[in-house]
């Protein structure tokens, strides 16, 4: 390259050439020079366009041209006719054919100016769609529901959506901190748990960073929510972190646990029950059996003929172990009604009174026979209830053959009755009117882990097969059901060693009004 001047004609020519459109204006604003394609690209035609031609002046044929009768012309000749000439303008204008016109003006050294012309159509469908995709990407982010957080190369934070802040409440980022910083004050402030941990934790974290590890972990943050945590690489040496409050979602963890170990028991329950089963049905079938081909073997043998007595030993036996039989079917009917709600029940007065000591003469011989002694605190002037007495009484004879089964040689079974009262003279409060039915026992007791278990079917406190107590365990079960269908409620207090306490609440709903022309008794 010589440093020899240019020829005149053939800067012309070169101009003339060139794809972009330029214009010299002088400093009095006439035009000096221009291109064709200065002309074209302005939608001007090129009669009248001249040296001579002021700037004003062009820009009033501009305005008076169908080409700058849009918005866009419109816009670009008002910054025009606004523009400090001292500093460069940068416009844009589309056509009405389609075209995107970028138009540069910059001042020249002697006052003048210099406009450049350029036809960007294909560069701004680029843009355009470029535009398109990050305010998409912009929508997206800030309507997942994860929080996203990013950082550039110097790990600061560059980018943060709205749930970001909400599932991170509390731990709040803002643009130019930087990882280390944000690190540090959620560590101060507990956010990564206690002293220790927290420090642990957060070396950890400032490690994966510095290392450049894409990792995930899992934490639960002060007020409760579990978040999921993972951190990637960005191809420009940064990295994003996507936090996701997964509490819910943990909760349905729970749910399918505990609905797997649900079902699990109850798997175990139906086993238990036939187990259990088994061997109660076995025992009262092999009295039946045994004592059946003994009378028959008698009948074979005329030479031993059965006396009265043994015959009458032999019927009774049979007959128990038969009566014994239907009441475990009896009792497995009555658990299908229960667990299918199909369980009725009658609506009459019954006089608890009686309901309980008929209940307590049933269980008489068996409570003697184990050395128990069973004593009844109910008074008479109690009001009746309004139930179903054979339903009722089956409740309580189970809680009374429970508290007998349990009790050792020489035990003792407290059975009261009264309208509850307490708290009235302490805290002023109207007493509930609730009838309360209460079996004491100084049995062997349950254990506190046990007191719900042993509610539900098929369970004792002992579950093993050896277990020293024989039955179904449906008892406490049937109970609570009959005295739940009757809107009341049945719960158990405990020691072992030192006996259990089964209390039925049955609400005042359930209580005949008093008869006022009963006698009373005396005080």
């Amino acid at each position: 390259m010589t440093n020899a001047p240019l020829d005149p004609g053939l800067l012309l020519v070169i101009l003339e050439k060139l794809p972009v459109g330029i214009a010299v204006f002088s400093p009095d604003y006439a035009l000096r020079t221009h291109n064709a394609c200065f002309v074209a690209l302005n939608g001007m035609p090129t009669t009248g366009v001249g040296q001579a031609q002021r700037t004003d002046s062009w820009l009033d044929q501009m305005q008076a041209s169908p080409e700058y009768a849009g918005d866009d012309g419109a816009a670009c000749l008002a910054a025009l006719r606004a523009w400090d000439r001292s500093r460069p303008l940068r416009l844009r204008r589309a056509r009405a054919n389609g075209q995107v016109i970028d138009s540069t003006y910059d001042p020249l050294p002697d006052g003048g100016f210099m406009a450049i012309v350029t036809e960007i159509s294909a560069l701004a469908s680029l843009d355009d769609t470029a535009l398109r995709q990050i305010s998409g990407l912009a929508a997206i982010l800030e309507h997942i529901p994860h929080g996203v957080c990013v950082y550039g190369p110097d790990r600061r934070v560059s980018l943060f959506n709205a749930a970001y802040s909400q599932v991170m409440a509390g731990a709040p980022v803002a643009i130019g901190d930087h990882a280390d910083d944000i690190t540090r004050r959620r560590k101060d402030s507990g956010e990564f748990g206690p002293p220790g941990e927290a420090e642990t934790y957060a070396a950890i974290t400032i490690a994966g960073i510095n290392t450049g590890t894409s990792h995930s972990r899992r934490r639960v943050r002060p007020n409760g929510t579990v978040i999921d945590i993972r951190t990637a690489l960005l191809p420009d040496g940064g990295y994003i972190s996507v936090v996701t409050d997964i509490t819910e979602a943990r909760g349905a963890e729970d749910e399918l646990r505990r609905a797997k170990g649900a079902a699990e028991a109850a798997n175990q329950a139906k086993s238990r029950f036939l187990a259990a089963m088994s061997h109660e049905l076995r025992t009262p079938l092999n009295a039946v059996i045994g004592f059946s081909e003994q009378l028959m073997r008698q009948a074979d043998d005329p030479a031993t003929p059965l006396t009265s007595a043994e015959i009458t030993e032999f019927a009774t036996e049979i007959n128990s172990a038969g009566r014994q039989l239907l009441d475990q079917i009896n009792t497995v009917l009555d658990v299908a009604r229960i667990d299918s709600g199909r369980f009725d029940l009658a609506c009459e007065p019954i006089d608890l009174l009686g309901l309980i000591e008929a209940s307590v003469r049933q269980s008489d011989a068996t409570a003697r026979l184990a050395g128990i002694w069973v004593a009844v605190d109910v008074p008479a002037s109690l009001p009746a209830v309004r139930g179903d007495s054979r339903r009722l009484a089956q409740a309580f004879s189970h809680l009374l053959s429970n508290a007998i089964k349990f009790s050792e040689i020489g035990g003792i079974i407290h059975i009261d009755a009264s309208l509850e009262q307490s708290g009235v003279e302490q805290s002023g409060i109207e007493p509930s009117g609730d009838l309360l039915i209460v079996v004491r026992d100084t049995g062997i007791g349950i254990p506190a882990a046990d007191l719900e278990r042993v509610l539900e079917p098929f369970t004792q406190s002992d579950g093993t097969l050896s277990r020293r107590f024989q039955g179904a365990g449906l008892g406490l079960y049937i109970s609570r059901a009959l005295i739940e269908a009757h809107d009341g409620t049945l719960s158990l207090r405990s020691v072992p060693g030192a006996g259990t306490t089964a209390e039925i609440r049955l609400p005042r709903a359930r209580l005949m009004p008093e008869d006022p022309t009963a006698p009373k008794e005396n005080p």
